[in-house]
């Protein structure tokens, strides 16, 4: 017969412990019950702290989660800040001159662009 020690391992018994009569270990079929509770106990313990332990990793990618959804975007729109004043300035100034005008936008269209590139560079 094989049995289970705490560490996950088996390791035969003898035809002895199995009649239930003292084996070569040295115990009788008392000492192996309270043996086995005793490594029942040892690993309810060991299940209860990975539960535990499962039950925290969640939370914190709970909370992760909920951090990244609020301020995962955050470094985006700092980014987009100059894009927005440049396109401000541009329909701020106040002239005819088309070309001027173009100008503006396309130095506005290029600090957006360089935004996005870092964004996702």
């Amino acid at each position: 017969m094989t049995e289970m020690n705490c560490a996950g391992s088996f390791h035969p018994q003898d035809d002895a412990d199995v009649k239930g009569a003292p084996s070569a270990h040295g115990g009788g079929i008392e000492e192996r019950i309270a043996a086995t509770g005793r490594r029942i106990a040892a690993l309810q313990h060991q299940l209860d702290g990975a539960m535990a332990e499962l039950g925290q990793a969640r939370r914190r990618a709970t909370a992760d989660l909920a951090l990244a959804a609020r301020y995962g975007h955050q470094d985006l729109a700092l980014a987009l800040l100059p894009f927005r004043d440049a396109l401000e300035a541009a329909l701020a100034v106040r002239t005819g001159d088309a070309a001027a005008l173009r100008e503006g936008l396309v130095l506005a269209g290029r600090q957006l662009d360089a935004a996005l590139a870092r964004r996702h560079g």
